[in-house]
């Protein structure tokens, strides 16, 4: 039995408005060298928007961290290093506050930034623990993973591809090539599967932070694996990159 061609006509309705992005953006000031930056990304909620509550588990993590950091302060401590913590506008519209932030300030973050840590989405499973880095950083994130991993979550191996990071840091690592490391908690089932619809802005049922992580255990294991990785790259005389795995990484892209 031969198939049956049929057409489909669809008809597309679309209506344009202008609508008002805004990024939040602090700093912590460093005491030795000032002119040389942290970034720690995550991002707000837009009333317009489709993601639900995605942002509130990124939004939840670094306030608990600027909290933390704050009783530090207090006390006297400053990083070496300034920290600026950023939360970005537009993002379900694609990532329209942290690329444009980015544009505004390329050159100055091409020559200071000296890492970025993205809180993008930072909780969207409870069964494994999801870090990816690029290559520099790759020992420190196995150091901070090796002491810190939660009893609840298996441990993989870091992924060092940088491009397989979604969200803000998109125009950070591909554009700048600023350094950059996430931490995300993930349902097995998700990192098996295609991801490159993952930010295709659909309606969607939004998982429940009180669902996936009812006491907010994955979000405390986040916020301290994240939290130190920033305090030392923030604080160490040297910074804690190591050459060898950038050349590893380029000799591996190569075969």
């Amino acid at each position: 039995m031969a198939k049956e061609k049929r057409t489909v006509h669809l008809q597309i309705q679309t209506e344009t408005t202008f609508k008002t992005v805004t990024n939040v953006v602090g700093y912590l000031k460093g005491l030795t060298s000032p002119d040389r930056y942290i970034i720690v990304g995550s991002n707000h909620h837009a009333g317009y928007s489709y993601n639900g509550q995605d942002w509130a588990s990124s939004t939840a993590i670094i306030t608990a961290f600027i909290r933390a950091l704050m009783l530090r302060v207090k006390k006297g401590w400053r990083p070496e290093r300034t920290i600026v913590f950023c939360s970005w506008g537009g993002t379900t519209w694609g990532n329209i506050g942290s690329y444009e932030w980015g544009e505004d300030f390329a050159r100055i973050l091409q020559k200071n930034a000296v890492a970025y840590i993205s809180l993008h989405s930072p909780v969207r499973g409870n069964t494994s623990l999801h870090p990816v880095a690029s290559p520099s950083l790759q020992q420190l994130v196995l150091e901070k993973i090796k002491f810190n991993c939660s009893r609840r979550a298996q441990c993989p191996a870091v992924n060092v591809s940088a491009i397989q990071i979604q969200g803000d840091a998109d125009y950070f690592i591909n554009h700048l090539g600023i350094p950059t490391v996430q931490f995300a908690y993930e349902d097995l089932k998700a990192l098996e599967g295609p991801s490159f619809l993952s930010e295709a802005i659909f309606p969607k049922h939004a998982t429940k932070i009180e669902e996936v992580d009812p006491s907010f255990n994955l979000h405390e294991a986040v916020t301290k694996l994240s939290g130190e990785v920033i305090l030392q790259i923030a604080s160490e005389p040297v910074l804690p990159f190591n050459a060898l795995d950038i050349a590893l990484g380029v000799q591996n892209s190569l075969k």
